[in-house]
């Protein structure tokens, strides 16, 4: 949601740029230990972890994972509300971050209307789309050739 300050300027709620904004929907997605995401991959792989201060009464690990995730695309869209997609891009990397928005949407508003586990496949989807938009950002606007790291 737009804002105007008394003094004419103007706010957003969640921002308003589309670099910036990116980076904004990266920060929640990339951030897996603020969900507890890390603990709870390591708890499905069978490592042993104290899960009793991050599982609720009654809870799987698998639908905390899905709350997890859920909370997560629920404040990472937020940033892409108002994110103003340049002109200057071209047709299909504008199409690629629509794409992206949309799925984001999509995960995030199918967990809350029909009840679905979010999943870690869900995930790992968005997380390759995004870091294919960052790498053809690179190349097709700025002219670096991105080589993804062995730690990436």
């Amino acid at each position: 949601m737009t804002r105007r300050l008394m003094d004419g300027q103007e706010t957003s709620e969640f921002g308003k740029a589309f670099l910036f904004n990116l980076c904004c929907f990266a920060q929640h997605i990339f951030d897996m230990d603020r969900y507890h995401l890390r603990t709870f991959m390591d708890a499905k792989r069978g490592v042993n972890v104290d899960l009793s201060k991050v599982l609720m009464d009654n809870e799987t690990v698998d639908s905390a994972i899905s709350h997890q995730l859920w909370y997560m695309f629920d404040g990472a869209t937020d940033h892409l509300q108002e994110m103003i997609i340049p002109d200057s891009l071209p047709d299909w990397l504008r199409e690629k971050v629509k794409l992206l928005h949309r799925k984001s949407l999509y995960i995030k508003d199918v967990f809350l209307s029909e009840g679905a586990l979010v999943t870690l496949d869900d995930y790992s989807e968005i997380v390759s789309m995004l870091k294919e938009i960052m790498a053809d950002l690179d190349y097709h606007v700025f002219g670096i050739e991105p080589i993804e790291g062995e730690y990436s």
